[in-house]
């Protein structure tokens, strides 16, 4: 049985009925219940205030990394200033985050990044983002819509020639969609697997590591679509190998 790290999402200090004013750390359950039934230990990485050294002894505890859904990444970390207060993000998970693929990557164990995460590593190796696709992409999907959340869906091209296909094993799949940023530079040593079918890169695999895998839907909130799952077993099935 393997412990697989989740890197935790931050909540800020807000009026609310339990816990007013203090913030959280949390992540979303069904992430957790699918590592659960695959036999492993899911484990929260809150963000350790040393972000380096904190995160190298979080890695150390854990066999693979699950960098997780959440807030929009600073602009700042790919050159940019926000074009817009609500896109800001939150640096200090940026940069804990950062720090933890860094580690995963010495210690050489699998990371999967969904969602942010997904955007995060394109960050890592130099890649930039659109800071709001509905307003600095022209004909595009609507790819967040806030009332309608992970029902929200559109097609996805899977390159035959990739790692996504092998897994899959279909050219052609339905994805939720709960995002308002993308790839707009992808960075080195990514290898795009897959497309939104309005162009969008949604799915990516380091060529510099063992198995650094991301995609930008979440495949653990699909509940009866086993195809998209499959990510996550080819995931956990890569530990310990």
């Amino acid at each position: 049985m393997a412990i697989i790290g989740v890197s935790a999402n931050l909540q800020k200090a807000e009026k609310r009925v339990f816990y007013q004013d203090m913030a959280l750390y949390y992540a979303e359950e069904n992430i957790i219940k699918l590592i659960e039934k695959s036999g492993h230990t899911p484990v929260i990485l809150p963000i350790h205030q040393d972000h380096d050294k904190g995160a190298e002894k979080l890695i150390n505890i854990v066999d693979a990394l699950v960098l997780s859904g959440g807030a929009d990444i600073s602009p700042t970390l790919y050159n940019e200033e926000p074009k817009d207060i609500r896109w800001s993000g939150v640096l200090e998970r940026d940069h804990f985050e950062l720090a933890l693929l860094k580690h995963a990557k010495k210690r050489n164990i699998p990371v999967l990044g969904i969602c942010r995460g997904f955007q995060l590593i394109n960050i890592a190796y130099g890649g930039s983002l659109i800071q709001d696709i509905p307003s600095m992409r022209e004909n595009s999907f609507e790819h967040r819509n806030q009332e309608k959340y992970e029902t929200l869906t559109h097609g996805l091209t899977i390159l035959k020639d990739s790692f996504l296909y092998d897994v899959i094993g279909e050219e052609k799949i339905t994805v939720n969609s709960v995002h308002h940023q993308g790839i707009k530079e992808l960075g080195q040593n990514l290898d795009v697997m897959a497309y939104s079918d309005d162009g969008l890169i949604e799915a990516v695999k380091a060529n510099d590591a063992d198995f650094v895998v991301a995609v930008q839907w979440h495949p653990e909130w699909q509940n009866d679509d086993m195809i998209s799952k499959k990510i996550y077993y080819a995931f956990l099935d890569k530990i310990g190998s």
